[in-house]
């Protein structure tokens, strides 16, 4: 597996995480759901054709561009051949000001794009193979930067609100952050729903669950009671409830069957200099 990113542009750097490339043989990619996380990931799939198998056992072949927006339960997709992707990992509220959709179409779902991402999918793909995966992440970034329209006028108040929810893991009461706003606490809440396609509170458990989940990961070693007092829960039975919610696992049989390979994922990362 090799794996590479590059930071964002300047443009982008509040509202995307970072730009990724991946390759992977099909067996190691086929081993690992995808987890939940708290961002929208646009991914350009130029590899092998990927299928997503459902929860009833059906396979459902997929485009070659699409959005994966903010899951509330794992994914399972497949792939028979070599894996190669391009893709970008964007803060949920930044949807609609970068790509022109409604963030509430992409929620809980695979989003396929309309044909002009796909021609700019067959593009990408051309990209990787005569320049490299460094080239077509620097494609992508610059067709976000053209393509992204005028932000909506209070995206920066909400913005602002969300990434507070990102530095505290999720810890922010949501009556603190809508005085801050200077919106009332439902205004905020709507507005809020609108720009990301969740509610704050629905985002902040996704959050929480995510710094949950990344510390089982870098710190295999630790009590998860440790880890349920560190963040806010009262009680065990409430920490392994909410966990499994997102992951359909305890977080002691995530570390078991999944710890692994996530570890392997962060530390192949293979950053390339701007």
């Amino acid at each position: 597996m090799n794996r590479y990113e590059i930071a964002p542009a300047a443009q982008l750097q509040a509202d995307v995480k970072f730009i990724w490339a991946l390759e992977e043989d099909a067996k190691t990619y086929n081993r690992d759901r995808i987890i939940p996380d708290s961002y929208v990931e646009l991914i350009i799939n130029c590899g092998a054709p990927l299928y997503l198998e459902t929860d009833d056992g059906l396979r459902l072949d997929m485009p070659h561009v699409f959005l994966n927006g903010i899951q509330r339960k794992p994914l399972q997709l497949r792939t028979e051949g070599f894996c190669q992707f391009v893709a970008m990992k964007i803060y949920p509220w930044a949807v609609n000001p970068l790509l022109g959709i409604q963030a509430n179409q992409t929620n809980d779902a695979i989003t396929p794009l309309d044909s002009h991402w796909q021609a700019f999918g067959k593009s990408v793909r051309a990209t990787v193979q005569s320049a490299g995966y460094e080239e077509a992440m620097y494609q992508l970034q610059a067709y976000i930067c053209d393509l992204a329209s005028r932000p909506p006028h209070d995206l920066q108040t909400i913005r602002s609100a969300a990434h507070q929810l990102y530095a505290s893991a999720g810890q922010v009461r949501m009556g603190e952050l809508a005085i801050q706003t200077a919106f009332s606490t439902s205004q905020f809440e709507r507005r809020f729903k609108f720009l990301t396609g969740v509610t704050p509170k629905t985002l902040a458990r996704i959050i929480r669950f995510e710094n949950i989940r990344n510390m089982l990961i870098t710190h295999p070693l630790r009590r998860t009671s440790d880890l349920a007092q560190d963040f806010g829960y009262t009680d065990q039975a409430h920490f392994i409830h909410d966990f499994k919610t997102f992951a359909n696992v305890t977080p002691g049989e995530f570390k078991s069957f999944h710890g692994e390979a996530w570890r392997d994922w962060h530390h192949l990362s293979l950053p390339i200099s701007e």
